[in-house]
């Protein structure tokens, strides 16, 4: 009973964030995980997906009750960010990559690789939702919930990630007040 109430609270904290949930798709590594989408705000002309029940399953692993979850443009298809999103998901469950934190990167496994087609995105970045409010932080804390917010990075991103570290990458993002949101970003010199 206990874990169906944090799940209820988690999902009570990611709605009042991200909007209600349109739609949930099993993961493909264990029914006990979804993929979902929600609703999203319109006026933000953003889109949502996310994990639900990872946290559980993090929890069992010895990881810190992580939850995942992506942004960007309404325009792009969530069901594509939501594959790739759920092939992440797979890989940490079955043990393939470790628990991502702030700072944790994976590089796609080929440049073809990509979450929507033609898009500049070279791998994931790992982080904490800076841009999110203050309630949801406070929810997401007293649920014992670690919300991992997932970024599609581009090629000179990785470059500064590998070269000097996590956080001259998000000071260069601070700098250039980069568009996280935007897979389709340009290198900038």
């Amino acid at each position: 009973m206990r874990g169906s109430m944090i799940q209820t609270k988690t999902i009570e904290a990611f709605e009042d964030e991200f909007g209600r949930i349109e739609t949930g798709l099993f993961s493909s590594a264990d029914s006990d995980v979804q993929i979902v989408k929600y609703k999203g705000d319109s006026s933000s002309r953003l889109a949502f997906v996310g994990t639900l029940g990872l946290a559980d399953k993090s929890r069992k692993k010895g990881g810190v009750g992580c939850e995942w979850f992506m942004e960007f443009p309404d325009d792009l298809s969530a069901n594509q960010a939501a594959s790739v999103l759920d092939h992440y998901v797979s890989m940490y469950l079955s043990g393939e990559i470790p628990e991502p934190k702030r700072g944790s990167y994976i590089l796609f496994s080929s440049l073809k690789d990509r979450v929507w087609p033609n898009d500049n995105s070279v791998g994931f970045y790992f982080t904490i939702p800076v841009f999110r409010s203050d309630e949801f932080r406070k929810k997401s804390h007293a649920n014992n919930i670690v919300p991992i917010w997932v970024v599609p990075i581009i090629k000179q991103e990785s470059e500064i990630l590998e070269s000097h570290g996590w956080h001259r990458l998000e000071e260069y993002w601070d700098q250039m007040n980069t568009d996280l949101h935007d897979a389709y970003r340009v290198q900038v010199l």
